[in-house]
């Protein structure tokens, strides 16, 4: 074992600047400030309040693209003119690879008056990789998607297949693995040019492989939401709950007396993919003559739209305030609110195609917490019948019910502090004493 760094440490965070990226690590952050460490933080300007907020020095992004209000993916009008894999292709290269030496750019230079002992990156600040193999400081990452690493036990990760059960699905998922391989070959040129570029070699590893820390990888989630597997590496921890409640409401509602005696149904359309015109408007006509009352979440809001008399629509509303009460939530599968709703045991209709989601609705179907809707745009009578069904059927709840059990074992929060402590200290990866137990839904 190398010799011992004593504490309190200096923790460098980065972070891609949209909201589903920054506030899985808030509560790490703030952890780790009120143990005593020092935290400096790289990011958009944007989240300069929220990222003081935590208790941790703001850095702002400089060299890397800072998009403002405007959002990410704003600079790039031609990515809506795609889909599937070739939209999956244009995002990694263009999204993420291109941005590389930039994001190293910003980690040298933040470094370089901070001093730090570690650095604890999100999954999709794919320069932390570069940084980290220039520099040699010690690095972690933090997963906020379901589990992206390979397994030779799963299908590959993307399309939102369930595990393997026989020939059919084994057959299938190699016919998508051969088109991932043929697609993810572009990729790793374009990634293996770009490593070139800050004179690194390059690397055979496949691109979500490579931008991945080997030495902690602290998955947000729990084993009970994932896939079992018997090839998990031992740096990967899953912590639970990495989730911030949020700003606050200045005056919270009452959301129970507002459904009076109603079952409360939250919609969201999410941060990215946010057209509420795909999800929120259909589920308000879905719903506008049942026996429920619908609260829809809409940040850019409805226009004229004549609203539901059994329905009420918000630009924001914090999970903590409306969850508690919720009978079921429907959402485009964004991996942060599906925690949430599963963190206080509510079922969920997902309905998601971009980004991880397909891979976050077919985990919430495979555990028994919810439905799969498989589709982005899901019909009136689509979002009627999953609404019957998860108000109806118990195994639903009670599926959503087992997760939040898992959940509650867990600190989030502390687990990932204690971890980021031992890879500062000891400089070296930060291993589970043991496999963990394939664990499979009843």
């Amino acid at each position: 074992m190398s010799d011992l760094t004593p504490g309190p440490y200096r923790i460098l965070f980065a972070s891609v600047p949209v909201e589903g990226h920054v506030h899985p690590l808030l509560p790490i952050a703030t952890e780790l400030t009120g143990r005593g460490h020092r935290v400096t933080w790289l990011t958009g300007r944007r989240f300069r309040r929220t990222v003081e907020s935590t208790g941790a020095s703001f850095a702002p992004l400089d060299a890397a693209h800072d998009p403002g209000e405007a959002g990410l993916l704003a600079r790039f009008p031609e990515r809506d003119r795609l889909s599937g894999l070739a939209r999956l292709t244009y995002d990694l290269k263009h999204v993420f690879i291109d941005e590389i030496p930039l994001q190293a750019a910003d980690l040298e230079r933040v470094a370089a008056g901070f001093d730090a002992h570690a650095l604890v990156a999100d999954l999709g600040f794919v320069g932390a990789a570069a940084f980290h193999q220039r520099t040699g400081l010690p690095w972690a990452t933090v997963g906020i998607t379901p589990l992206v690493l390979p397994s030779r036990e799963l299908p590959p990760f993307g399309p939102g297949l369930p595990p393997l059960r026989g020939p059919l699905d084994r057959l299938r998922a190699a016919g998508i693995l051969l088109a991932q391989r043929a697609m993810m070959r572009e990729v790793d040129r374009h990634h293996n040019r770009v490593r070139g570029s800050l004179g690194l070699p390059p690397t055979r590893d496949g691109f979500f492989t490579a931008n991945l820390s080997t030495q902690l990888l602290l998955q947000a989630g729990t084993a009970t939401l994932d896939y079992p597997r018997s090839d998990l590496p031992a740096h990967v921890h899953h912590v639970g709950m990495l989730f911030s409640a949020g700003r606050r409401s200045a005056q919270p509602t009452d959301w129970r007396a507002v459904a009076d005696g109603r079952p409360l149904l939250l919609v969201t359309q999410g941060t990215v993919a946010d057209r509420s015109d795909e999800l929120v408007l259909p589920t308000l006509r879905a719903l506008a003559d049942e026996q429920v009352f619908v609260v829809a979440v809409a940040p850019g809001g409805l226009g004229d739209l004549d609203v539901p008399a059994n329905a009420r629509v918000v630009p924001y509303v914090p999970y903590d305030e409306v969850l508690p009460y919720a009978a079921a939530m429907i959402t485009n599968g964004g991996y942060g609110g599906v925690q949430a709703a599963l963190a206080h045991g509510v079922p969920l209709a997902v309905a998601g195609t971009s980004e991880d989601k397909p891979e976050v609705a077919a985990r919430v179907a495979w555990c028994g917490a919810g439905l799969n809707l498989r589709t982005a745009t899901p019909s009136e009578d689509q979002l009627r019948e999953a609404v019957r069904r998860l108000l109806g059927e118990p195994a639903f709840r009670i599926g959503a019910q087992r997760i939040q059990a898992d959940l509650a074992r867990h600190d989030g929060p502390a687990e990932s502090a204690g971890l980021i402590e031992r890879l500062a200290r000891t400089r070296e990866p930060v291993l589970r004493p043991e496999r963990m137990t394939k664990r499979v839904p009843s």
